[in-house]
């Protein structure tokens, strides 16, 4: 078995420098579709740079937010869209871009299984009931299959960030390689925070079919990654799970899910479909900027949603929210350009400010006349930067 030094203290660094970063994305330095120099508006010199940097004359803020018709490639295609976006011919830039996904979803599939990965490609110990942790991956195969058994022993556990490209494992002169499909079995029982994070290649993960918990930052900025199914044991997904997953374009929540942490699914803007009706409690930031996601937001088991949860969801335009919902926190549903109809429950006592801000078309809202309604909740005026 190869030695372990240092693992429980650097494990920890690692995981904290994930958390922090995203809690810092999370919070800031938003930056919206077409924003191609990142200073906070699109505008005709956000078309102007895309057309420089397709001729090789300029470079971008961020070529990903540059890609406003999401085809994976920053081209004079992208400007057009941005220049008739900012003429207003159209509500939102994808609308502009002619963008829509939906049209053509293809559900993601499960991963199948490869050929197991040889003990010498995981630094790993040997746990007090006899079982195998892997503490980190040090392989150089792009497609990794982790071995149901090491040594005899049974494989059980990963621990916080063993395959994620965070940090460089250096202080045990090791790095993680970057690998395209990360396939677990099902005699893994525990998940560590943190698990594939900033693997920018990963297209393909399997996770145990019992799996109750999806682990903090499991695919942070793993914006690649499109083959993915949530087993149906799931019940809760916690803080930046999937954040920045940017291609995803589908998940399927089981029933048991009744849970989505802050940031959950924060910016994955291919997202076009997601069934959310036995969610009962939605994070702050949780789809922010999810702007595919659904036109209809069917919400009938949400009880609490932190703030910003829905906030840039553009392409949304009906919510309904259950009678078991009492508060709808402030910037919510923000910046929400084509929400047409609201359907709220008579159990809702409070909406907070900014809630529904720059939602300026809604045509049909019931809010129950004993619920408080911040006095800027239904601003009509449209922030230039989120």
């Amino acid at each position: 078995m190869k030695k372990i030094t240092r693992i429980s203290a650097l494990v920890m660094a690692i995981l904290m420098a994930v958390g922090a970063f995203a809690m810092t994305a999370g919070a800031q330095g938003f930056v919206e579709t077409g924003d191609a120099d990142t200073n906070g508006t699109v505008n005709v010199k956000d078309a102007t740079i895309i057309q420089k940097f397709s001729a090789e004359l300029a470079t971008l803020g961020d070529e990903y937010v540059a890609d406003v018709n999401y085809d994976d490639d920053v081209n004079v295609k992208d400007a057009t869209a941005v220049q008739k976006y900012v003429a207003g011919m159209g509500e939102t830039i994808e609308e502009a871009a002619g963008v829509d996904l939906a049209k053509d979803l293809a559900m993601p599939t499960e991963p199948q299984k490869g050929e197991e990965n040889s003990a010498n490609d995981f630094i790993y110990k040997t746990l007090k009931d006899g079982t195998i942790k892997i503490v980190a991956y040090i392989g150089t195969d792009k497609t990794v299959t982790v071995p149901e058994k090491i040594d005899g022993k049974v494989v059980t556990a990963l621990g916080k960030c063993a395959f994620s490209t965070a940090l460089d494992l250096t202080n045990i002169n090791e790095e993680v390689s970057v690998i395209e499909t990360l396939w677990i079995p099902d005699t893994v029982k525990e998940l560590g925070d943190g698990l594939a994070a900033y693997q920018y290649e990963l297209t393909d993960l399997r996770i145990p079919a019992d799996t109750k918990v999806i682990p903090q930052c499991m695919a942070l900025d793993c914006y690649k990654l499109t083959n993915f199914v949530l087993p149906e044991t799931v019940e809760k997904i916690s803080y930046a799970a999937f954040e920045d997953c940017r291609r995803m374009a589908a998940y399927t929540l089981p029933e048991t899910c009744t849970v989505i942490e802050t940031q959950a699914f924060t910016r994955n803007d291919r997202l076009v479909n997601i069934n959310l009706d036995k969610v009962e409690t939605i994070g702050e930031w949780a789809f922010f900027e999810c702007n595919n996601i659904d036109e209809t937001l069917t919400l009938t088991s949400v009880k609490t949603m932190g703030a910003h949860a829905f906030q840039a969801c553009r392409s949304v335009r009906t919510i309904t929210i259950g009678d078991g919902c009492t508060a709808i926190s402030g910037h919510c549903f923000k910046n929400i350009f084509k929400l047409r109809t609201v359907e709220l429950p008579e159990t809702l006592t409070s909406i907070g400010e900014l809630a529904f801000a720059a939602c300026d078309n809604i045509e049909s809202i019931n809010v129950p006349s004993t619920c408080t309604v911040a006095a800027d909740a239904f601003a009509n005026d449209r922030p230039e930067y989120y």
